[in-house]
């Protein structure tokens, strides 16, 4: 804790207690100040500021703010914080929340304007703090909270004139004040039902008796609220526990919902952990108020991390997809992916219901088990004394331990019933005394009888055969009591509704251990940390079993007597994938599912292979060894003049069982690059220097075996070359980018185009002489100064003026934009080269090392803009695009565009080579206005993949997947030139895998892919981008087909002096969807 929160803490606490009120900033600034000039520790520790800027620190909005949200809570008790149900939003999920929110309203209201935003629980404001500075100024904001302490403090310190902020219940209060709002987002309290005063619950349940089914949580009438309160089109976003999305309570919540709004996305955070020092499952809801349906909801999950207290690393592991509305809804939302929705229907249409075949009991309650449990039995009564079961006695299918518990019921004429005390007494003496020696403890007013256990529940099946099952479980956990010897308390037990044998019951046991039945009871079940799931009753109801026959239990009991342990396993869980008719890739990806979990739950600080393996089934390692191990075979690498040390030290890892798919073509040389397509028509509208050619595209297109009819995808569609190529050979296709600029630029160079109006408008801006026009503020102006002559940048501004008053559609006015942003370098005194421009001054030696010429600073660029309007019309009369094409902009490794389908996919991701693309487009950026400030330049850069250092990395470089992990020690073991490099090789490798996996979520099966990648080195260690992405889509279900080697590539002078040179592969990955 630094010296200011120090000096802050100090003083907000001794005036709160003793005032029993908050400070307000200028009671705090004096406070502080005397506290300050009487400290001379305080005085040493920052000299060289003046007293009134240390102050203005010390009680800015941000310092007191981070502190009151520590304060508040050590000041509430645990009670209170139970009934109010207080947790604090960290400022980074307010951002996500609020950020998606307005950005779906803006898309659902295209022609409407944000006015009112309502917080109905806002707290300490955390969202109307971070509105406030987010959201246009016209925008009203209001909040309301019932506790008065957090009120105070939003007004003293935190708020503008235009936040309305109100102390009441807003359940029952303002609805006048709150009615009509375009949105409403917020943390509403977590509170359950237990915890809620039982006259505000009956109020509650009076008012809100649409929803207030059950034990509801408190959350439920705030969501209800809130949906009331929003107009027709306006957005909800609120950030929920989830059990709203699959509890008893919720049903009737999200029957209003399903039926009287439009569901826009679920953030399902699983068991991620968002809140310091509270365990809370949560999701975050996007509803607009419409009973017009999407077709498909967008659910968002986030891959499975150790560090799940990590907010911002778990944002950015973000993947989305999207169910279809029909198949979402139904007695629980249903969020599972492409993947578990395909296994799941398979299982449903080939199984038959567990509740036809089985029921579930729970266990008795003693209330008093430090009594009855007893440790030592020796001189008791043996007819009172039972084995008795906790569900975590339960392990690997066995029972592993047991305890000895007081069992004071008999059997009497087919029942069991509490034992007569006389006869108790008599029959057994000395558990009679234990029983008397407790008589106090175990005397309840719910109990007719004082010995008798507090919840004698099901008793009955105590002594019978029967399936024994854990409620919260890390893997699927189910033993079998042969004899009936043993009695339990948690977990349940599992009886047939009809008459069954013990070894019918036992081979049931096993089928309920495979892993396919445990795929099945995490997707039913309600998902827990650290890997742990939690079946409740009704969640064993939901599942489906196979449709075992008698000739088949028969030969399954006889394979329980003669197989081994392990063999039963896996014979177990073909048979039961069998019975459902799951294929072998269905198999491997409910492997590849589940060992994510078991790792997590078993073994969470394990690094060592070998440990990590030990006890997993053998089905498990074959898994773990394909989609976790790295094992490269020195005879059979392609670098065999390296020696052992070379190939520790800058070829760690090879992945040479990839080595047989490589096809060495040289023919591919050229087109990897963008240079043919320099000169080409309409290509050389725009410059992009990472592009590839056309010739490229054609040739992926046979080799992918396109036959003319599908669609083609480019999800990195950059300035549009696969579209383009497509469009002239009569193709449907679409494409992704990050960049607004690289979207524009591909979309105009796919326009149908009316060239009598292009002509006539050519024609007038002929006639028009140059003129000058100074900008009234654009971005990035003190680079724009240094790329282009005061003069020059003032002429463009005039063109820029001349197209926005032409009098002619948007396409004419984009055709004569995209003549402007052609020239753009060409007038400028920058060139493009490698990740940034290269400025060519006079004191750069850039001009003579490229050799070429800069334009003359006061020239008139008219004739140059009227040569380049001239060649794209003549451009646009000799290229027929008898195709359709179309991009939009998307973070394609957390979305996906909506109703999207594509047969093909031809693309390049960025390269690892640290350049930041959108450092090469400012200009353009600039001049097209897509960006307002360096605030939306750093937006945008923060989204892109993690190929450079300018954006969000991971705090700590560690990959997802481990061959990079192991690049990442030799590359981390010497000083780099700039520290951020491994965490960017960490990003970029998590960056493709959320790519490849949301391609592969949203693809058909049997969809061939082709990606263009580059392998690289860093600190000397070659990075096999080509191989690693195949590792990625072999975990994922994409299955290598072919690596076209097209040529390779030097090193950098650096790297070579340094460390010698590797040669490294420019490559073409081939992939195809698995059925």
């Amino acid at each position: 804790m630094d010296v200011n929160t120090l000096l802050l803490e100090e003083e907000i606490s001794r005036f709160y207690r003793k005032e029993k009120k908050v400070p307000n900033k200028d009671i705090l600034t004096e406070l502080c100040r005397k506290n300050y000039l009487e400290n001379a520790e305080m005085k040493r520790l920052v000299s060289g500021k003046t007293i009134d800027i240390i102050i203005q620190e010390i009680v800015s909005k941000r310092n007191v703010f981070n502190y009151f949200s520590d304060f508040v809570e050590k000041e509430e008790s645990f009670i209170d914080r139970q009934k109010n149900g207080v947790v604090f939003t960290p400022d980074i999920l307010v951002k996500y929340i609020a950020d998606k929110a307005i950005t779906y309203w803006k898309t659902e209201n295209p022609d409407k304007t944000l006015s009112k935003i309502c917080d109905i629980s806002s707290g300490m404001g955390a969202f109307l703090n971070y509105l406030d500075e987010k959201a246009e100024r016209q925008v009203q904001l209001i909040g309301v909270d019932k506790k008065d302490l957090y009120i105070q403090l939003s007004e003293i310190y935190f708020f503008s004139h235009r936040i309305e902020l109100l102390c009441g219940d807003s359940l029952f209060q303002y609805t006048d004040q709150l009615a009509d709002c375009d949105m409403v987002i917020g943390n509403p309290p977590y509170v359950r039902y237990q915890n809620i005063d039982k006259e505000y619950a009956d109020k509650i349940r009076k008012k809100y008796f649409r929803v207030a089914d059950g034990n509801f949580d408190l959350s439920v009438p705030f969501l209800y609220r809130s949906l009331e309160l929003v107009k027709e089109g306006g957005i909800v976003a609120l950030i929920l526990t989830n059990k709203i999305m699959d509890s008893d309570y919720g049903r009737k919540l999200r029957s209003v919902i399903e039926n009287e709004y439009c569901l826009l996305e679920v953030v399902d955070f699983r068991d991620a952990q968002l809140f310091a020092d509270k365990t809370t499952y949560t999701c975050i809801l996007f509803i607009k108020k419409s009973k017009n349906k999407k077709d498909s909801v967008v659910v968002t999950r986030f891959k499975r991390n150790k560090d799940k207290k990590n907010i911002l690393r778990l944002l950015q592991s973000a993947s989305s997809y999207r169910v279809l509305t029909d198949e979402f809804y139904g007695s629980r939302w249903n969020l599972e992916g492409k993947m578990e929705q395909e296994i799941l229907r398979k299982i449903h249409n080939n199984g038959i219901g567990f509740a036809g075949i089985f029921d579930v009991f729970q266990g008795f309650r003693t209330g008093a088990n430090d009594v009855y449990i007893v440790k030592e039995v020796t001189g008791l009564e043996r007819d009172f004394i039972r084995k008795y079961i906790r569900g975590d006695d339960i392990k690997g299918g066995c029972i592993e331990k047991y305890k000895q518990i007081i069992w004071p019921y008999k059997e009497q004429e087919n029942q069991l019933l509490l034992a007569d005390e006389q006869d108790l007494k008599k029959s057994a003496p000395h558990v009679y005394d234990i029983l008397c020696a407790n008589k106090d403890k175990l005397a309840h007013e719910s109990k007719t009888t004082w010995y008798a256990y507090l919840r004698p529940q099901n008793m009955e099946i105590q002594s019978i055969p029967k399936i024994l099952s854990k409620e919260m479980m890390p893997v699927a956990d189910f033993a079998f009591d042969e004899k009936g010897e043993y009695c339990f308390g948690s977990g349940y037990a599992i009886l047939p509704e009809g008459n069954m044998g013990a070894g019918q019951l036992k081979v049931w046991c096993h089928i309920l251990n495979t892993p396919v039945m445990e795929f099945q009871l995490r997707l039913c079940g309600t998902v827990l940390h650290s890997g742990w799931f939690r079946m409740l009753k009704r969640h064993f109801q939901e599942l489906y079993l196979p449709a075992v026959t008698e000739s088949e239990m028969v030969d399954l009991q006889n394979r329980l007597e003669d197989g081994s342990k392990q063999e039963n396993k896996i014979y177990f869980n073909d048979y039961v994938a069998g019975k459902f008719k799951l294929s072998d890739k269905n198999k491997r990806d409910i492997m590849s599912y589940l060992i994510d979990f078991h790792l997590e739950s078993r073994a969470e600080q394990v690094k060592v292979d070998s440990i990590i393996m030990d006890g997993m089934k053998l089905e498990e390692k074959e898994i773990y060894k394909t989609k976790f191990m790295h094992t490269d075979k020195r005879k059979d690498s392609l670098y065999t003049d390296l020696s052992d040390k070379e190939r520790e030290l800058y070829y760690p890892v090879e992945l040479t069982q990839y080595n047989k798919l490589h096809v060495i073509d040289e023919s591919y040389r050229n087109l990897v690059t963008f240079k043919e397509s320099k000169k080409l028509p309409v290509y050389s509208w725009y410059s992009y220097t990472q592009g590839f050619s056309e010739a490229l595209v054609y040739r992926l297109l046979e080799e992918l075996q396109y036959d003319g009819k599908g669609i083609i995808f480019d999800p990195f569609c950059g300035s549009g070359t696969t579209l383009l190529a497509s469009a002239k050979k009569g193709y449907t296709s679409f494409g992704t980018d990050i960049s607004p600029l690289m979207v524009w630029v591909s979309n105009v160079k796919l326009r149908q185009w009316d060239v009598q109006k292009l002509k006539g408008a050519v024609k007038q801006f002929k006639n028009t002489e140059t003129g000058y026009m100074a900008s009234n503020g654009i971005a990035f102006e003190s680079y724009m100064e240094k790329a282009f002559s005061h003069e020059i940048l003032l002429q463009i501004n005039y063109i820029k003026k001349w197209i926005r008053e032409l009098k002619e559609n948007q396409d004419v006015k984009d055709f004569f934009l995209m003549a402007l942003v052609g020239i753009l370098e060409e007038i400028s005194h920058i060139r493009k080269h490698g990740s940034h421009y290269r400025f060519l001054n006079k004191e750069n030696v850039g001009t003579n090392k490229l050799n070429i010429s800069v334009i003359d600073d006061h020239a008139d660029i008219k004739d140059i803009y009227i040569r380049r309007l001239e060649k794209m019309l003549d451009d646009i009369c000799n290229t027929k695009l008898s195709g359709k094409g179309e991009a939009c902009c998307c973070n394609i490794k957390a979305d996906f565009p909506q109703k999207a389908e594509f047969d093909i996919i031809i693309t390049s991701p960025p390269y690892l080579n640290r350049n930041n693309y959108f450092a090469q487009q400012k200009a353009e950026l600039s001049v097209l206005e897509m960006v307002k400030d360096m605030k939306d330049y750093k937006e945008l850069v923060n989204r892109s993949i993690c190929s450079h250092v300018d954006g969000i990395m991971p705090e700590i470089p560690e990959s997802v997947i481990p061959e990079v992990n192991t690049i990442l020690e030799k590359v981390m073991r010497l000083k780099s030139n700039n520290a951020k490099i491994p965490n960017m090789i960490a990003g970029y490798f998590n960056d493709l895998y959320e790519v490849l996996k949301n391609l592969c979520n949203n693809s058909k099966p049997g969809v061939r892919m082709a990606f263009v990648v580059g392998n690289c080195r860093w600190n000397g260690v070659v990075i096999p981008v080509d191989h690693l992405l195949c590792k990625i889509g072999e975990s994922i279900g994409l299955k290598p087909q072919k690596i076209i080697v097209a040529r390779m590539k030097g090193n950098s002078p650096q790297q070579m002096q340094k460390y010698g040179k590797i040669k490294v592969r420019e490559s073409i990955v081939i992939m195809e969807k698995e059925n």
